[in-house]
């Protein structure tokens, strides 16, 4: 039986490509829950500025991105741009993995908040149906 393989290190460019696709993915989710109407007003207004910011921030990790790929026209220029593809490909990870960071966040934050308001929601659906349930038991009893 063969040892499982382990896959070859990513390199910088995919590893911020990953976290560029994460981004955008938990971007969309960000939009849809910070248009809930559980939410009230200033919620709605926070979280959409948070929002478009996160917006801007992706807008400018894709242009780092689209900047690393420029045509290699000389085998001088390929060497040149090697080391600086290198050197950004690290830049555009850093900043694909702290912007996916911020976005998540966010999305976490607004997450928790409707989940709370949710659970209280329902905690108060519960306590109204336990008095009712103990006012339904009472009266049997008498």
């Amino acid at each position: 039986m063969d040892p499982p393989t382990t896959p070859e290190p990513k390199t910088n460019y995919e590893k911020g490509e990953h976290y560029l696709q994460l981004s955008l993915e938990t971007l969309e989710e960000l939009s849809s829950l910070s248009k809930d109407e559980r939410l009230s007003e200033s919620q709605k207004a926070s979280f959409d500025k948070a929002y478009r910011a996160s917006k801007t921030l992706s807008e400018e990790t894709i242009k780092i991105r689209n900047k690393l790929l420029p045509p290699k026209k000389s085998f001088h220029k390929f060497l040149i741009n090697l080391f600086i593809r290198e050197s950004r490909g690290k830049r555009f990870y850093k900043v694909a993995y702290e912007n996916y960071s911020s976005i998540r966040r966010t999305s976490d934050d607004l997450n928790r908040t409707l989940v709370s308001e949710i659970g209280a929601l329902l905690g108060e659906e519960t306590r109204t149906r336990e008095t009712k349930g103990e006012n339904r038991t009472q009266s049997w009893f008498k």
